[in-house]
């Protein structure tokens, strides 16, 4: 009976741990939620924010434009009416002394340029993108942009070797940098962008696989790598729509190997020859031709005996010819 009592209890007790477990659980859930909702409400402030703002900013550029429409427009009715007085009422002498000044003010007035106003019409929001603010590390939906992407003006950014000096079996990574109507770089991604590159093989045309990746900042990493070597020619898109300059063509050379040793020197790989030569141009005393530890021109490190290059994994320096050698 006991045992049986405190079985019962122990239950009891153990449904109500249960159950305040799973208010509390509930409590951190209202809680979570309720400030997600309150960052989500001040988010939504902050994107009507910036709408009244971009629409404040067009309309000053729009009211200051015509600003200095009417000053013209001014300038040149002044001239006119001065110019209409002084033919009906002027003196023959006065019409001769003010006629060059009033000729050249005309002058000026036809030629001055008034830039032509530009003012995007794009003002888009972008629900899928993620804002720069966060909320407890979470992300906050949606921004508003002013930019619209211009494929005619977007660009491929040389960095580095960019399409030159393409080695077979090297990967290659370029930027392509995208552009709005005002040739201004954009601060956004999440456009499309498509590329491919094509070669010929064997009398036809082959493609050759790649990777595009969006940075999220308004450029895009494109990477492949060459398999063969030859004329390969490349198509950017974006938005179906070839950009500056594309297609780009390029040529892609074989890969130059190493031909002599990774060594730490010339003395320890030909087991103390002086006349092993290296690439690295070190020299030991004592009518060595190669370099040693320690001595004058050794790099400090393991390095190719043949270009005195410290990158195993590299691309040989130095050209260097092929002998054959024939037994008579």
């Amino acid at each position: 009976m006991n045992k049986t009592t405190n079985a019962t209890t122990r239950l009891q007790e153990l449904s109500r741990q249960i159950e305040t477990h799973c208010d509390n659980v509930k409590k951190e859930i209202d809680k979570f939620i309720d400030s997600y909702i309150l960052a989500i409400e001040q988010h939504r402030k902050k994107l009507h924010r910036e709408v009244n703002e971009a629409r404040i900013e067009k309309l000053h550029r729009i009211d200051q434009h015509a600003i200095d429409l009417q000053k013209h427009l001014n300038d040149i009715r002044h001239l006119l009416i001065f110019t209409d007085e002084l033919m009906s009422e002027g003196t023959e002498v006065e019409i001769l002394s003010f006629i060059k000044p009033i000729l050249q003010r005309l002058e000026i007035h036809n030629h001055r340029n008034i830039p032509e106003l530009k003012i995007s019409d794009s003002l888009q929001f972008l629900p899928m993108e993620v804002a720069s603010e966060f909320w407890n590390s979470c992300p906050l939906y949606g921004v508003i942009t002013t930019q619209s992407v211009a494929p005619e003006y977007c660009v491929l950014v040389e960095k580095g070797k960019g399409l030159h000096n393409l080695r077979v079996g090297k990967r290659t990574d370029i930027t392509l940098e995208l552009r709005d109507r005002s040739d201004t770089p954009m601060q956004r991604g999440g456009e499309i962008v498509s590329a491919e590159i094509k070669h010929r093989e064997a009398g036809s045309i082959k493609q050759l696989p790649l990777q595009i990746e969006d940075n999220k900042d308004g450029t895009y990493r494109i990477s492949f790598t060459p398999d063969i070597a030859d004329k390969y020619t490349l198509y950017v898109n974006v938005k179906n729509q070839p950009i500056k300059n594309s297609p780009f063509t390029f040529t892609v050379r074989p890969f130059r190997p190493h031909y002599g040793s990774f060594h730490c020197c010339s003395f320890c790989s030909s087991g103390g020859s002086k006349d092993a030569t290296c690439g690295c141009g070190g020299k030991m005393p004592g009518g060595y031709k190669g370099c040693g530890h320690g001595h004058a021109g050794h790099p400090g490190k393991r390095h190719w005996s043949c270009c005195g290059n410290v990158l195993e994994h590299s691309e040989c320096k130095k050209r260097h010819s092929t002998h054959y050698q024939f037994t008579l």
